[in-house]
């Protein structure tokens, strides 16, 4: 690279990150741009147009992109007191492996791979949520899921082999995973049988069709919703670990579990009656779903509406936390000052 191509590029960067980092500083403290997933901020440009309730989202572009979302988050740890340097250090990572391609495994197998682990790498969310766990694999779905999913979940059912035996949202995950935003328009389109429906959630405004640029508001994905499914994996597993070493008489490990998890199982009953809630909500959504006598628009509105209550409860949540440990961090350093 000769020295004019070196100074261009270092201009682009530069006037690039820049104008990164001053989208960044417009949208911070905006409401609906705080609920945004990580994955989703590290992936594209979001603004909103002033008096709609409507977001757009532009992809940023590969290496470029990934450097302006560095200096986005450097930013980020010095103008925000919520944010530590641990999610720093979790974006940087996921930029390296994901925006750089770092990944060891071949794309051939990473979506069947994911499918197994239950978790989307690229997002960091499960595949399946925490309360479709419950269901049969045929009724593991959303509102939006495409009929040719479901149909195609039904029909491996019948297949007496439990290895295959799918779910609408795996068999959704694999076919975006191999075939992108053409096979989720397809599959959005294939069922004549359910046509109106299709209709409907092909020009929603979350649709493959959008491919991603156009967002309601606001949205039904929240970054509050994917921290306590993740929260409540994590305090399951130290639970039944705790539980583990009491039948086997372990005292002493078990105790070592409580004390280095206590926040977690101080939080825990909270988290439970909080998901019972969920888990009454979603029994809701899939009576909504099984209604014949409404028409899909009506279905899908009553849905999101019902989608939204459950942000709105983990949100709310996630700020009973956050305020506590807030105050409980003060007592501390009021304590360290005193003495």
């Amino acid at each position: 690279m000769g020295k004019e191509q070196r100074a261009q590029l270092l201009t682009v960067l530069g006037a690039y990150s820049l104008a990164s980092i001053g989208l960044y500083l417009a949208f911070k403290d905006d409401e609906d741009f705080k609920k945004r997933e990580q994955w989703d901020r590290d992936t594209y440009h979001w603004f909103k147009v002033p008096g709609s309730e409507t977001a757009f989202r532009i992809p940023k572009p590969f290496e470029v992109g990934a450097i302006g979302t560095i200096f986005e988050r450097m930013t980020e740890q010095i103008v925000d007191s919520d944010v530590h340097g641990s999610l720093f250090a979790e974006r940087l990572g996921h930029v390296i492996t994901e925006t750089f391609a770092f990944d060891a495994r071949p794309q051939l197998i990473t979506p069947a791979i994911e499918v197994y682990a239950n978790k989307d790498s690229f997002t960091d969310r499960p595949i399946e949520p925490l309360w479709m766990k419950r269901l049969p694999p045929s009724e593991r779905k959303y509102a939006y899921t495409s009929q040719a999913y479901v149909n195609s979940s039904k029909f491996l059912s019948l297949i007496p082999w439990e290895k295959i035996q799918l779910s609408p949202v795996q068999i959704e995950h694999l076919v975006e995973g191999y075939f992108g935003w053409v096979g989720s328009t397809a599959a959005a389109a294939v069922s004549i049988s359910d046509y109106p429906r299709n209709v409907a959630n092909i020009f929603r405004p979350n649709s493959p069709l959008y491919m991603g640029f156009k967002v309601d508001l606001p949205n039904v994905q929240s970054k509050y919703k994917t921290e306590f499914y993740e929260m409540m994996t994590q305090m399951n597993e130290v639970q039944a670990l705790m539980r583990m070493y009491q039948r086997n008489g372990d005292t002493e490990k078990a105790m070592k579990v409580y004390n280095k998890n206590k926040n977690l199982f101080m939080w825990r009953s909270t988290y439970n009656k909080v998901n019972s809630q969920l888990q009454s909500i979603s029994r809701q959504i899939k009576f909504i779903e099984a209604q014949t006598n409404m028409t899909e628009g009506e279905r899908l509105d009553k849905v999101r509406q019902l989608n939204l209550l459950k942000n709105e409860i983990v949100e709310s949540l996630k700020k009973q936390v956050l305020a506590f440990e807030k105050n409980n961090d003060t007592r501390v350093k009021r304590a360290i000052w005193w003495k």
